[in-house]
């Protein structure tokens, strides 16, 4: 793949300082022209790396990773860190945008989550991975799974992020309980174990888990019509999936678990079932019943004869929170940060480091193991499969992605609190995308959102 990453464009995300507050709504941005990713045959990769000057990492989450990853690395490398925290979280999602954009002009690397990225290539901010390197990780660590690099560690058709994590949250019940067919059936489930079922529907997370029932459920038109770029996400059909939703979370457990606690939760026994995340802490997991969640699509897909659709595979959404390590044009040790993300990515020790940081996980098949062998772990067999799919619904991948992503996590969780009825909350959605559309340019959106899917445009 031909290396552009010095060519220069206006980035598109030069629009005027008004357009951006209009509403309330907008992030303002950064026009910004760091230096690009040095050449492989410059000083800075030549065998020695410089040890005096810290490698600056801008890292966004939730949690401080500042302990963790100098603990860690010390370990294996002599390079210090200097390490950026930008927190994440349900007070903060729409200043993400902006934070991360203004981080990246001082960073030599940075771990940030996929809303972030159409903004940093509509900045131009941001370095295409070289041949060489790519070729080198994927030698090293194994190739990327099939979802993550179609539809994470690809932007425009060419590769700018290694990916780092992508949760995966599966549908967890006990080996006794009867096949989950639908969405449906899962708020009968919940009607039954009230109060000790749960779904990751805090703030948040409550877009996200919309997000996800959309993709197993709604071809057509996925959240915007593809030639007006008007916003599909108050259709019957997404009303609808919200209602089920709604009815399922009046019979939750605490609102505010995430999926990873859920995971927890379920495999200690304190929960029934419910959508969540295992982590490799939660131990045997033999008694429950792990399984992805329901997909109308894939069983369509599947009966039509789609002979790259499984009954248990199918269209995967990747989390608007998948973790991304990136290479800033300001980028001034190019060897020592590509070294970091190598490690970041599957090097040594970064298990123990997966297990302190929420985020990170395996994104690789590993070079030891052919994709089809089964995994030992039915969790990590289900997430490898689901991270397999050729068929990826792109998130709120935008600009100003993030507020496109905060308006609907904001009026989801509103719906399933039992404050407003689906149809109104999905129509407030749909205004609030169309205000923020109109205030950054129809026509750059429709370019970034194309270029989510892989269009070079």
């Amino acid at each position: 793949m031909p290396n552009r990453s010095n060519a220069r464009r206006r980035p598109d995300s030069c629009v005027s300082r008004r357009a951006f507050v209009t509403g309330g709504l907008g992030l303002g941005t950064v026009a910004l022209t760091g230096c690009s990713e040095p050449d492989e045959a410059s000083p800075d990769t030549a065998s020695s790396v410089r040890t005096d000057v810290p490698l600056r990492v801008v890292w966004v989450g939730h949690d401080d990773p500042s302990d963790v990853l100098q603990r860690n690395w010390g370990a294996v490398a002599e390079v210090p860190l200097k390490i950026q925290w930008i927190r994440c979280d349900e007070q903060s999602i729409t200043e993400l945008g902006p934070s991360v954009l203004a981080a990246s002009r001082r960073a030599d690397v940075l771990v940030v989550p996929l809303l972030c990225v159409a903004d940093l290539y509509a900045g131009d901010l941001i370095s295409e991975i070289q041949d060489a390197w790519q070729a080198d990780l994927d030698d090293s660590l194994g190739p990327v799974l099939t979802s993550l690099r179609v539809g994470a560690a690809s932007y425009a058709a060419s590769d700018f992020a290694v990916p780092l994590g992508s949760d995966v949250p599966v549908l967890m019940v006990d080996v006794a309980t009867d096949p989950i067919e639908n969405w449906d059936a899962f708020s009968e489930y919940a009607s039954g174990h009230a109060k000790r079922v749960a779904e990751p529907i805090s703030r948040g997370q409550c877009g996200e888990s919309f997000l996800r029932r959309l993709a197993g459920t709604v071809e057509a038109n996925w959240l915007f019509d593809r030639e007006t770029f008007q916003p599909t996400i108050d259709s019957d059909a997404c009303a609808a999936a919200l209602d089920s939703m709604k009815a399922a979370a009046q019979h939750y457990a605490k609102p505010t678990l995430t999926a990873r606690e859920i995971g927890m939760a379920i495999a200690e026994g304190t929960l029934d079932g419910g959508i969540g995340v295992l982590p490799a802490s939660a131990g045997d997991t033999s008694s429950l019943d792990l399984r992805p969640l329901p997909s109308t699509i894939s069983n369509a897909m599947q009966a039509d004869g789609d002979p790259t659709v499984s009954s248990d595979v199918g269209p995967t959404l990747l989390s608007p929170w998948t973790s991304l390590g990136i290479l800033p044009k300001s980028c001034r040790q190019s060897k020592s940060a590509k070294q970091f993300l190598q490690w970041l990515a599957g090097g040594e020790g970064i298990g123990s480091v997966r297990n302190q940081l929420a985020g990170l996980d395996v994104t690789r098949i590993a070079n030891s193991i052919d994709g089809g062998e089964s995994l030992a772990d039915p969790y990590q067999q289900i997430r490898r499969d689901q991270l397999s799919s050729t068929i990826v619904r792109p998130t709120t991948q935008l600009i100003q992605g993030c507020a496109y992503y905060d308006a609907l996590d904001a009026a989801i969780h509103d719906c399933v609190s039992g404050n407003t009825e689906p149809a109104q909350a999905l129509a407030t959605v749909a205004a609030t995308w169309s205000a923020l559309t109109e205030a950054i340019g129809t026509e750059k959106q429709i370019r970034a959102w194309r270029r989510s899917q892989g269009r070079r445009i």
